[in-house]
Protein backbone atom coordinates (compact mmCIF):
# COMPACT_ATOMS: atom_id res chain seq x y z
CA UNK A 1 0.00 0.00 0.00
CA UNK A 2 1.37 3.44 -0.81
CA UNK A 3 1.64 6.42 0.88
CA UNK A 4 1.23 8.63 -1.96
CA UNK A 5 -1.77 9.20 -4.57
CA UNK A 6 -1.45 8.69 -7.92
CA UNK A 7 -3.04 10.03 -10.40
CA UNK A 8 -6.15 8.05 -10.06
CA UNK A 9 -6.71 8.03 -6.72
CA UNK A 10 -9.73 10.59 -6.82
CA UNK A 11 -11.73 8.79 -9.50
CA UNK A 12 -11.47 5.57 -7.09
CA UNK A 13 -12.34 7.68 -4.37
CA UNK A 14 -15.72 9.21 -6.25
CA UNK A 15 -16.69 5.16 -7.14
CA UNK A 16 -16.95 4.75 -3.19
CA UNK A 17 -13.52 2.59 -2.90
CA UNK A 18 -11.89 2.95 0.36
CA UNK A 19 -8.05 2.20 -1.57
CA UNK A 20 -7.19 3.24 -5.13
CA UNK A 21 -6.97 0.67 -7.29
CA UNK A 22 -3.99 1.22 -9.11
CA UNK A 23 -1.76 2.27 -6.10
CA UNK A 24 -3.13 0.90 -3.09
CA UNK A 25 -3.38 4.65 -1.06
CA UNK A 26 -6.35 4.68 1.55
CA UNK A 27 -8.82 6.95 0.96
CA UNK A 28 -10.97 6.81 3.48
CA UNK A 29 -8.28 7.10 6.37
CA UNK A 30 -10.29 8.81 9.58
CA UNK A 31 -13.40 7.41 8.12
CA UNK A 32 -15.86 4.79 8.28
CA UNK A 33 -14.81 2.17 5.54
CA UNK A 34 -17.34 2.19 2.42
CA UNK A 35 -18.98 -1.39 1.96
CA UNK A 36 -17.66 -3.57 -0.84
CA UNK A 37 -18.23 -2.30 -4.38
CA UNK A 38 -19.03 -5.67 -6.97
CA UNK A 39 -17.20 -4.49 -9.76
CA UNK A 40 -15.05 -6.13 -12.12
CA UNK A 41 -10.94 -5.82 -11.78
CA UNK A 42 -9.12 -3.82 -14.97
CA UNK A 43 -6.14 -5.65 -16.02
CA UNK A 44 -4.00 -2.86 -14.71
CA UNK A 45 -5.22 -2.69 -11.19
CA UNK A 46 -3.35 -4.04 -8.58
CA UNK A 47 -4.90 -3.79 -4.80
CA UNK A 48 -8.70 -4.51 -3.56
CA UNK A 49 -10.65 -1.23 -3.46
CA UNK A 50 -12.19 -2.45 -0.33
CA UNK A 51 -9.43 -4.17 1.82
CA UNK A 52 -6.50 -2.55 0.03
CA UNK A 53 -4.63 -6.01 -0.53
CA UNK A 54 -3.25 -7.61 -3.48
CA UNK A 55 -6.38 -7.92 -5.86
CA UNK A 56 -7.83 -11.77 -5.78
CA UNK A 57 -5.49 -12.36 -3.09
CA UNK A 58 -7.17 -10.77 -0.27
CA UNK A 59 -9.51 -12.28 2.32
CA UNK A 60 -12.60 -9.89 0.53
CA UNK A 61 -12.40 -12.80 -2.84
Amino acid sequence: MSNKKCGNCENYKEQGHNYCRMCGYHLTKGNAPHTRLSTAYNTNEKFCGYCGGIKNKCTCV
